[in-house]
């Protein structure tokens, strides 16, 4: 709690952990945010594995269609009507930890 005390920037983790790292498969990957994903998810790939990247493209491609919008952390919580604060840690925009 100290540390993330003096950190003077809000901190955001995320709301749907992929465990893309783990599972080298875009099809398994893809299908995983598809299913699981919610208005306002904080979504974690990580792009060096072109698994993920690939994944995260076929679910763009999947949820679009479905009205979903995919943007910055900035726009996210400006369309969500949050100003994100230093000593918050933020799951979702609707979803924080106070830490300090």
């Amino acid at each position: 709690p100290q540390t993330a005390a003096a950190v003077e920037v809000p901190m955001v983790y995320w709301s749907l952990d992929t465990e893309d790292w783990r599972r080298l498969d875009a099809d398994a990957v893809a299908q995983d945010i598809i299913d699981h994903a919610r208005d306002g998810d904080i979504i974690l790939l990580h792009d060096p594995y072109a698994t993920s990247v690939e994944a995260a493209l076929r679910a763009i491609d999947a949820l679009t269609p479905q009205g979903y919008r995919f943007v910055t952390l900035e726009e996210l919580f400006r369309q969500k009507g949050v100003e994100p604060e230093a000593g918050n840690l933020y799951i979702r925009p609707d979803e924080l930890k106070r830490i300090a």
